[in-house]
């Protein structure tokens, strides 16, 4: 119970600091749509007056104070004039304060306090959102940053500070007052706290009445307790007996599900489960993944000359023979279908692959399997598609698939008994799909 307390209380915590995020993501994205909107119209024009006084930043546009024909003197405002006013309404309004500011200062009153600098030099490294929970004058809040990208029409004014599009141009400043979601995450804390207390009564009333009962049966159940004992006993025994029987029939059930009943080495359904797995592991890790497909050459020619049994036999051979060359645990074979192997080597680069995939073509060939309707060798050969990629987010493993089975085509259709391969280094649209060498 206590626990489960605990762990509530940490969850609305969590679930407290994701609210108060979402907020201050709302209130930047709602002053970038302003600053947007005003730059998509080139400015707006308002009455001047003390608190909107010609803006000194703007004084080479030859338009920035106009007069309409009753007389009214209007100025043009920028995005950034409009999205500061705004965010000193919406502060003494609201109390959730905003500020435009940058490391390249073009309005020095725009100059960032200590965490915005901070937050401003992580921004030019990572170019993601800053946040902190933090106290400012003593009260809690949430301080919060996103990068403010330069624009076409941003470069009328922050051209000449040698900003391009696309270019951060600084960050803007979202502060949200803490108070109130921490008294409602106490509100919450304590109503828990009491539907916990609550059952905890409810669980003890419980118990303490069976208790009474258990007391009123005691003469009964003290006759009845050597019966239940040896009872008690026979069950365990069998149950145990039961789940060792369930416990081995479902490794063996497990195993014959992935094991490729001749070879005795991996399958195609476990190949399917294994290697998307590893790409995602890879794709997380941005390390590089080899597949090599394997096809023994020539192989139903070997069938009908020496017969299935004999075709059966090459084939576990040559399973041994790829077999033996994987010596990490992450490394394994499948076999893919018919004559053909698959061969799944995590962190390993083309240089690797191509060397464990030589080793290969060798110990089969030191097999010595006679096969003389061959066109290539008087013994069982190999032909091997190698590649190796560092995937991306664009792509799935079936690209990785069809790479490495062109390559073993290439060598196919180049003369069997040899090794052809990719040489990409990552997956990036339909280069996965280019000449194997």
């Amino acid at each position: 119970m206590f626990g489960l307390a605990v762990h509530e209380t940490l969850h609305m915590h969590e679930e407290t600091k994701e609210r108060a995020t979402n907020e201050a993501r709302i209130n930047f994205k709602k002053d970038q749509a302003l600053r947007h909107w005003v730059a998509s119209h080139g400015g707006v024009y308002v009455p001047v007056d003390a608190q909107t006084p010609p803006s000194k930043y703007l004084s080479n546009e030859p338009e920035r104070d106009i007069q309409t024909p009753s007389g009214r003197h209007l100025t043009l405002m920028n995005p950034a004039y409009v999205v500061r006013q705004m965010s000193e309404l919406y502060a003494e309004l609201y109390g959730i304060g905003g500020h435009i500011t940058s490391l390249k200062l073009l309005r020095p009153e725009n100059a960032a306090d200590d965490w915005e600098k901070k937050a401003l030099e992580s921004l030019a490294q990572k170019g993601s959102e800053v946040k902190e929970f933090t106290n400012i004058k003593g009260e809690p809040f949430l301080r919060f940053m996103q990068p403010m990208l330069i624009t076409q029409p941003c470069l009328k004014c922050h051209g000449h500070q040698g900003y391009k599009v696309g270019d951060i141009r600084g960050g803007v400043s979202v502060s949200i007052p803490m108070a109130e979601y921490l008294a409602r995450e106490g509100h919450e804390r304590l109503t828990h706290l009491i539907a916990y207390v609550l059952l905890w009564f409810t669980g003890l009333t419980i118990i303490w009445l069976g208790g009474r009962k258990l007391l009123y049966s005691m003469q009964e159940r003290d006759q009845a307790h050597e019966e239940l004992l040896k009872y008690k006993h026979y069950l365990e025994e069998t149950v145990e007996s039961r789940t060792v029987e369930l416990t081995a029939a479902n490794q063996k059930l497990k195993y014959l599900s992935l094991t490729d009943g001749l070879t005795n080495i991996a399958n195609r359904r476990y190949f399917d489960e294994l290697i998307h797995k590893e790409w995602q592991r890879a794709l997380r890790k941005a390390s590089p993944i080899a597949l090599i497909m394997v096809d023994i050459d020539y192989f139903k020619l070997f069938n009908d000359s020496y017969g299935h049994q004999s075709g059966d036999e090459c084939l576990k051979k040559v399973a041994m023979a790829l077999n033996v060359e994987m010596k990490r645990s992450g490394d394994f074979v499948a076999r893919y279908g018919g004559e053909e192997f698959a061969v799944v080597l995590p962190d390993t680069e083309l240089a690797g692959a191509l060397a464990i995939a030589e080793n290969m073509s060798r110990n089969v060939a030191n097999l010595q399997i006679e096969h003389a309707d061959s066109d290539v060798s008087d013994h069982v050969t190999i032909s091997l598609g190698v590649t190796s990629v560092i995937p991306v987010q664009n792509l799935d493993v079936g690209c990785l698939v069809q790479q490495a089975d062109k390559a073993l085509y290439a060598a196919k259709e180049q003369g069997r008994n040899q090794i052809r391969f990719f040489s990409s280094k990552a997956l990036a649209g339909k280069r996965a799909c280019e000449t194997p060498k």
